[in-house]
């Protein structure tokens, strides 16, 4: 009651922020009495020392320019997920031991659950920061994103990152299915190892990607580099900017093609294991933050013979938002 007094007359602060591998999101916006008055947005590498110092001091300097403030960001971990209703039986069903996590219900309906230890390592990150105020699932952010084109008919949303990706399949009113995989390792090698440790103690191994589905990378890089070698003549572009867009075609078709492995494989268990109540899904929709791979979605119709909408996705501001109305409603 307090707080919702003090917070009609002073400014207060809601930051989100999205670390992906080597870039980090930062936006805030500020609110008094329920109305936005300002926001901003910055986008940070973090592959040296220095950037990452960069990254720090704004962060610090938000958080000493605004006496009240919340933190948000949403959790990168492979022990997490999403199931058809709230109850006990649900995870049974589901062979999801929750002993060792979290469980939110959502609307009556569905649930996210966690890792403690993962929600834990979370906030530990954000402990110089003065604590982690708002965590939010990759599922929430998905249902939220494509809320208003969800109907009675299934729709696979998958929410593309550098390091990561998720899976849900929506209705308008119901989760059906959710799958998530780590792309891209994201933490030092030792911290790595002992994450999967942790992680095969809560919910077990994680079912790895058979590489032999896979094209090989490096007959692909010399057909690119060759494409690009007669593209940049013809257009002059210089010999070391040309290999940096070859880099990055390698490193965007590689992503593309783990992203269409991992939706066969979720439609593969959506469909054929009796634990899902499967439907015909008619679409799938992908929210990207980065629009880095526009091929994505002629990849996966080709491949997949189903539509596919392929939208930018603000992932740092849909954060904040949710934080915004996890803390006023």
């Amino acid at each position: 009651m307090i707080g919702s007094i003090i917070r009609r007359f002073v400014k207060t602060a809601y930051i989100a922020i999205i670390k992906d591998g080597d870039t980090c999101d930062v936006c805030v916006k500020i609110l008094k009495n329920k109305t936005e008055i300002s926001r901003e947005s910055k986008r940070f590498s973090i592959q040296t020392r220095e950037s990452a110092k960069l990254l720090d001091e704004f962060v610090k300097n938000l958080l000493a320019k605004y006496s009240i403030f919340y933190t948000a960001t949403i959790i990168n971990s492979i022990n997490q997920g999403g199931v058809p209703g709230c109850d006990k039986k649900s995870f049974e069903k589901y062979e999801i031991d929750t002993t060792n996590a979290s469980v939110i219900c959502i609307d009556k309906k569905w649930s996210i659950f966690a890792s403690n230890y993962d929600i834990e390592s979370t906030q530990k990150e954000f402990e110089e920061l003065g604590g982690l105020d708002c965590l939010f699932s990759s599922i929430v952010v998905l249902k939220s994103f494509f809320d208003s084109e969800l109907d009675s008919t299934p729709t696979m949303c998958i929410l593309k990152q550098k390091t990561s990706a998720t899976i849900a399949i929506f209705t308008k009113d119901s989760l059906l299915f959710s799958n998530y995989i780590i792309l891209k390792a994201d933490t030092p090698q030792g911290e790595e190892n002992e994450t999967k440790k942790q992680e095969e103690k809560i919910f077990g191994e994680e079912d790895e990607f058979d590489e032999e589905k896979l094209v090989d990378l490096d007959d692909i890089a010399l057909d690119l580099k060759e494409d690009n070698s007669e593209m940049s003549e013809f257009m002059n572009i210089p010999s070391d900017e040309q290999e940096d867009v070859s880099t990055m075609s390698i490193e965007s078709l590689g992503s593309d093609l783990r992203i269409l492995d991992f939706v066969k494989t979720s439609l593969n268990q959506f469909y054929k294991n009796p634990m899902y109540e499967s439907s015909f899904i008619e679409k799938i929709s992908i929210a990207d933050p980065y629009f880095e791979s526009p091929d994505i979605k002629n990849l996966l119709e080709n491949e997949i013979m189903l539509p596919v909408t392929h939208k930018k996705i603000e992932l740092c501001d849909i954060t904040s938002d949710l934080a915004i109305e996890e803390v006023l409603y």
